[in-house]
């Protein structure tokens, strides 16, 4: 029993220790390590390898608990309401050098800085724009009581009003993309030269040429925020994803909530 009990807190360290790395590798070997702990417990507990792997069946109904208690009764704004913003105090460091990181990468100029806040949330986006590759660059915060998290998204539009998208989001998207949008996610770039890099190469392999991507007006760029978001949700309120639940916003389904719960999965399973 006593032997039993070690193995149990061994794999539990080595869990916490896998999770303090970076690579991928290691924070998966991490949760492989809480997995096992938890057959250990269970198996040790019942004397059934059945109930053993139960136990590991639990970690992937975790989720269930935030999204019936939180989730399912949030109201989500069918329209950003974006309005011009002062950076986050607490986040301008951030900006800062991700603006110094862009501005030194091509012909990318910062243009202006917006958000909101929903839901105890604040939400901001700074917007860059390379008149050479015709590329939106926007570094994107979203700070909430829980959580910071910051990514980058590059935008290209094609002349058939096709948007090719590619972001370094930290997250499985809790949407559905709209057949408007193609998207790529690098997960591997460490720098914003490496994202733009990957960009380029998703706009080759989508076979789309220079000569097809079409200039952005600078003063509309507000404008096609809204429009993406609003294509975003209304794709998903046709899919059954979202339902009106008000004036001006809507709430997860169902079958929205079975789906959140799939992406969280993957990303319990990814780790990244």
């Amino acid at each position: 029993m006593l032997s039993t009990v070690f193995l149990i807190v061994g794999l539990a360290i080595l869990g916490f220790a896998c999770r303090s790395f970076q690579k991928t590798l290691i924070r998966k070997m991490g949760l492989l390590a809480f997995m096992g702990a938890s057959f250990v417990l269970f198996q040790e507990l019942s004397g059934s390898w059945v109930v053993g792997c139960l136990g590991i069946a639990l970690w992937f109904c975790l989720p269930w608990i935030e999204l019936l208690t939180r989730v399912r009764q949030m109201d989500l704004p069918i329209e950003k309401p974006l309005r011009r913003r002062i950076p986050p105090e607490d986040t301008y460091p951030f900006l800062a050098a991700s603006a110094s990181e862009i501005e030194n990468v091509g012909a990318f100029e910062h243009i202006d800085d917006w958000g909101y806040e929903w839901n105890g949330a604040e939400h901001f986006f700074r917007l860059f724009y390379d008149t050479e590759t015709r590329t939106q660059a926007i570094v994107c915060l979203t700070a909430d009581e829980f959580m910071t998290h910051a990514y980058v998204k590059l935008v290209s539009r094609a002349s058939n009003d096709q948007a090719y998208t590619t972001w370094n989001y930290p997250f499985a998207a809790s949407l559905k993309q709209s057949p408007e949008n193609r998207l790529h996610w690098d997960r591997t770039s460490a720098s914003f030269y490496g994202i733009l890099d990957s960009h380029l190469e998703f706009l080759d392999r989508m076979h789309i040429s220079s000569e097809e991507i079409k200039d952005q007006d600078t003063n509309n760029f507000m404008e096609m925020l809204r429009a993406d978001q609003r294509r975003l949700v209304d794709h998903n309120l046709s899919q059954g994803v979202l339902k009106p639940s008000g004036e001006g916003v809507c709430r997860y389904t169902w079958r929205g909530l079975i789906f959140l719960w799939t992406q969280l999965v993957k990303d319990m399973v990814r780790l990244h």
